[in-house]
């Protein structure tokens, strides 16, 4: 038995917890899901990524399965050595049922040292394990659900204990072995430390890392233990039979740095374990890391072309188990989100996942955009092949299948704009049209572009256009033109053409669009909408035609091998537009009349220095005056003359809207006075929407009538001070900011008083 010494000194010790999404039900705090693997850490820096290896794994290999916690009110224990520098001691007890009614839930509370630390490097031959126990075993922390019983307070040890016998031998042996299984009935000693001493020394004899667990029910993997004690004999039989069934392939030593497999794993060669531990690495790696981590999965992608990526997405993956969680883990959210790049004609399974938990898509989009952006030059062509055969994969299904897929494509490639799909599919239209272009001039061409879907696709939408002619001459037997049988191209390509001009409305500049300036890949996107128009309905919308470059309707013309493309409404519009010069010209000498009259009028008012301009129309003018106003006369007897016109519409409007003091006005009049242009002025420019409308909701619109009069007059005062326009608005701009009643009317009431 080792000879335990305990010394007086400050020992350097962490801790972090398993991550839950804490859910507040019936007075208490219970799961609704996990969270984060490791969550709750009171460490300034990052968990050493020798721990994070043993937790941030399909199946914690500290874990305890849910079901099987501990008793209500005990705790179960499990130690570790993780090569020769990290000590970690696992407490787990009961939390009891999630939000789902699932019992068994278990609770982690990890206690850990590094024996390289500054203060810990000091303390030679300390046993690591039995100082975190003798500590724990004096404190009695267990995990909390509550997320207020967390509190990062620094854990404070001040005693350790050596082991002048140490465990920790040279030329350590690989996992499976054959643990000590005792159940606690048969130890009588409660002294753990005594345990923690007979687990140690049958450590060295049999040269294995240390690890043992006690006053547990079942384990994830017991066969990388060298000591277990079972809560009783019920537990030590279940723990046997897990045994049996060979938990960790011969030859595989997980520790200290390797991974656990999956339960899976069976199926998996040594590579394809290899590649699935590489893949767990990724979606869990830190900021740090993660970009190592990336590259490693596109070298994989670009090299391993045959390689069957379907038995890394199985049922039996534990991710894939965890994704149908309430509340899945951000790493089973990643690993998911690599399915559809892995395996794109998964895209769809995905899709509907994702579209349901809307709440994971932004973790979603940013590990699949993550992992392309880590693509150097030459494997960005095969990453390419998978994001066309995923957009192929969605086409095909929108064009052929029996259900109504057009709400799903929209989603992807046009409303969400910031994925990977999103982004590649201008470019997947222009791929498309170059393939028919060709295979017009040649049919027998067999150049690539993207995977065997994709070119699946192309081919057969290709070999679709060019037999439109031949197909209509058929009596117009749609059914022959089915790429599925039992499907009809006419919706199907009538969907895409929607979709395609979804795209371009969303991504077009208006002021480009109104003076018809487009880019190119969004011509390129119109013109296969146009096609797939032309073909489908037998005609073009005029917003779709209107962009069509002219050497566009002359290919659509030779792709289809039918007539020139129409207009959809052509003949009408060309009526409607006759009619309208129609009535023009009837209705010229009334125009004209009417243009010299408002013209007479308009001289007048020019020369007598009046104005036709609305309130908000002049105090713009006069602002613009302002701000451009040099010292030269002109400038400063346009300002003049802009101010007198707009003192002379503020007297005019008060003596107007003044009337809506008086008690004899009928309710027409004030209705009509409220209406005015220089009241709607006003109350737009200066009166805080909410105010407004919360005052006309209580039929308080006497009160913004002397609101509007209150400012009115403010501006006839203010412009008869000669102040300046920044000291005449700021006010009222911060009043127009005022969203409750009171503080509006203190405000208004205020500019009264100046």
């Amino acid at each position: 038995m080792s000879s335990l010494k305990i010394h007086r000194r400050e020992v350097e010790i962490y801790e972090f917890s398993r991550g839950f999404t804490e859910v507040f039900e019936n007075n208490r705090w219970i799961s609704g899901g996990f969270g984060n693997a490791i969550d709750r850490s009171n460490y300034d820096g990052e968990i050493p990524s020798s721990i994070q290896e043993f937790i941030n794994n399909n199946q914690n290999i500290f874990g305890i399965p849910t079901g099987f916690a501990p008793a209500q009110g005990e705790e179960a224990l499990i130690a570790r050595v993780i090569g020769d520098r990290y000590c970690v001691l696992a407490v787990a007890n009961y939390q009891g049922k999630d939000n789902k009614g699932r019992d068994g839930i278990v609770g982690y509370r990890y206690f850990w040292l590094d024996k390289n630390s500054k203060t810990n490097q000091k303390l030679s031959s300390m046993d690591g394990v039995v100082t975190l126990l003798n500590w724990w075993l004096k404190n009695r922390f267990v995990f909390q659900m509550n997320p207020d019983s967390f509190t990062r307070k620094k854990l404070v040890c001040r005693e350790y204990i050596e082991d002048t016998d140490s465990y920790h031998p040279h030329n350590q042996q690989n996992y499976p072995i054959k643990p000590a299984i005792l159940t606690l009935a048969d130890y009588k000693r409660k002294n753990l430390i005594h345990l923690h001493t007979q687990a140690a020394q049958e450590a060295k004899n049999r040269r294995l890392p240390l690890a043992w667990a006690w006053n547990v029910r079942k384990l994830n993997f017991p066969a990388m233990y060298v000591a277990i004690w079972c809560e009783n004999e019920a537990a030590k039989q279940t723990i046997e039979r897990e045994l049996a069934r060979n938990d960790v392939p011969d030859g595989v030593n997980p520790l200290p740095n390797q991974r656990i497999q999956r339960a899976d794993r069976g199926s998996l060669t040594v590579n394809e374990k290899s590649i699935e531990m590489k893949l767990d690495e990724f979606i869990s790696a830190s900021d740090k890391n993660i970009t190592e981590k990336a590259r490693a999965i596109v070298k994989i992608l670009c090299h391993e072309e045959n390689l069957d990526w379907r038995k890394f997405f199985v049922a039996d993956n534990q991710h894939i188990k965890d994704i149908e969680d309430a509340y899945p883990p951000i790493e089973a959210v990643r690993y998911y989100a690599l399915m559809p790049i892995f395996i794109p004609e998964k895209i769809i399974e995905w899709l509907d996942w994702l579209r349901k938990n809307q709440k994971h898509i932004k973790i979603s989009f940013q590990t699949q955009i993550f992992l392309i952006k880590e693509c150097r030059k030459q494997q960005t062509e095969l990453i390419n092949q998978r994001l066309y055969d995923g957009i192929s994969t969605l086409l095909d299904e929108l064009v052929n299948s029996e259900t109504n897929n057009y709400e799903k494509c929209k989603w992807l490639l046009v409303k969400q704009k910031h994925n990977i799909w999103a982004k590649k599919i201008n470019q997947y239209v222009i791929d498309f049209l170059i393939y028919l272009e060709r295979k017009y001039t040649d049919p027998s061409i067999t150049e690539e572009f993207g995977g065997k879907i994709t070119q699946n696709v192309f081919s057969k939408l290709a070999t679709l256009f060019m037999n439109y002619q031949q197909q209509q001459t058929e009596n117009n037997n749609w059914d022959h033109l089915t790429w599925w049988k039992g499907t009809s191209n006419n919706v199907g390509l009538s969907n895409l053409a929607n979709l395609l001009q979804e795209k371009v409305k969303a991504e077009i500049n208006p002021v480009k669009q109104f003076l018809h300036q487009y880019n190119e890949q969004l011509l390129d996107v119109n013109f296969l909408s146009a096609i797939c128009y032309q073909y489908s309905e037998g005609s073009i919308p005029f917003s779709v035609f209107l962009k069509l470059k002219p050497n566009h309707k002359e290919r659509i013309q030779t792709i289809l091998k039918g007539e020139k493309p129409q207009e959809r409404g052509y003949s009408f519009r060309i009526w409607r537009n006759r009619l309208i010069v129609i009535i023009f010209l009837i209705s010229m000498p009334t125009v004209l009349l009417q243009i010299g009259s408002n013209l007479s009028i308009y001289l007048f008012d020019y020369w007598t220095g009046s104005s036709k301009l609305s309130l908000k129309e002049s105090i713009e003018k006069c602002k613009n005056i302002d701000a451009n106003t040099t010292k030269s006369s002109e400038s400063k007897k346009q300002l003049q003359k802009c101010e007198l016109e707009l003192k002379n519409i503020l007297i005019r409007e008060i003596n107007t809207l003044n009337r809506l003091k008086k008690k004899e006005i009928s309710d027409d009049e004030k209705s009509r006075l409220r209406n005015s242009k220089t009241y709607s002025d006003i109350e737009n420019l200066f009166i805080n929407s909410r105010v407004d409308v919360q005052l006309k909701a209580t039929n308080n619109s006497q009160i913004i009538d002397q609101y509007v009069l209150i400012i009115l007059d403010y501006l006839k005062q203010s412009l008869e001070e000669k102040k300046l326009y920044i000291e005449i608005f700021k006010p009222l701009e911060n009043c127009a900011n005022k969203k409750e009643i009171k503080e509006f009317g203190d405000c208004v009431q205020i500019l009264d008083n100046k």
